[in-house]
């Protein structure tokens, strides 16, 4: 089972660290879990759902900041990818 972060070999089944918002199970390694990194796509699915990005729980906001310099991905990107989401969640 690959960290679905880093793709680490070892990884273990653990709650993600948007918990409580996001109840998911997700495999990630030592190093990824104890920083809080997420999967990508899980992180702007969960995003997805909110109506607007004031609506974000304030605590999540390091969360996506750091998982974002992780995956060297910009907030307009990520923004985008969380738009996109939401539109072809009502399609």
């Amino acid at each position: 089972m690959s960290c679905e972060v880093c793709n680490n070999k070892e990884s273990k089944m653990r709650m993600s660290a948007f918990a409580p918002y996001f109840i998911d199970g997700i495999k990630v390694c030592d190093k990824c879990f104890l920083h809080g990194f997420i999967p990508y796509e899980k992180m702007v699915k969960a995003i997805s759902n909110y109506n607007s990005i004031i609506d974000i729980p304030t605590e999540l906001i390091p969360i996506i900041k750091d998982t974002l310099a992780f995956y060297k991905v910009s907030v307009w990107d990520f923004m985008v990818d969380v738009e996109e989401t939401r539109r072809n969640n009502f399609v």
